[in-house]
């Protein structure tokens, strides 16, 4: 997500840059922000909230499976952001899903405190780096995945064994066993 997202700003200007993921068990956007200025390294931030379909920009992307430019967020009335517009001042904004097939795996997003920042230009910039972050992203919420389950594995193969031992020691008359 980091190198996505600092590869990203190398092409498009933007004051925030955005990926969220979709958990599908949890049915919500899990946001992740590009923090770090000239002076220090960037880093990811990855705040508390979380992002339900059709809430706020985010959740519109996710819902619709469309992208999003808005010039100037003053004047939009029908979807309004879901963060702090107090910490987060955003004039304007431009998003895209990101799709493996039809599995959403999150969204794209950048938002500027300028109005007018974003153009069409910026948006089909966004498509076309928008493959290549989705398979980024794709293998490695797969690999995380893989993971997962090889360590479930692992953990029940060991509770096995325990339990092919306490059962063997059990039936072997081992007095300290009697009881099972």
């Amino acid at each position: 997500v980091l190198m996505i997202l600092q590869n990203l700003k190398k092409l498009v200007p933007a004051d925030i840059y955005e990926i969220t993921i979709w958990d599908p068990e949890k049915e919500h956007l899990i946001p992740f922000r590009l923090i770090g200025s000239a002076t220090n390294e960037p880093a990811l931030d990855a705040p508390p909230q979380r992002y339900q379909p059709g809430e706020g920009y985010s959740g519109y992307l996710a819902a619709e499976r469309s992208p999003l430019l808005i010039e100037d967020v003053e004047t939009q009335r029908d979807i309004r952001q879901s963060i702090d517009r107090y910490a987060f001042p955003l004039r304007s904004y431009v998003g895209i899903p990101l799709q493996h097939g039809r599995e959403l795996i999150g969204t794209l997003e950048l938002g500027s405190v300028a109005r007018g920042a974003f153009q069409q230009d910026d948006l089909d910039v966004l498509n076309r780096v928008a493959p290549q972050a989705t398979v980024a992203l794709y293998n490695t919420l797969l690999f995380n995945r893989q993971q997962r389950r090889t360590a479930e594995l692992s953990e029940l193969s060991e509770l096995a064994q325990v339990f092919t031992t306490v059962t063997t020691l059990a039936a072997g008359g081992n007095p300290g066993f009697s009881h099972l």
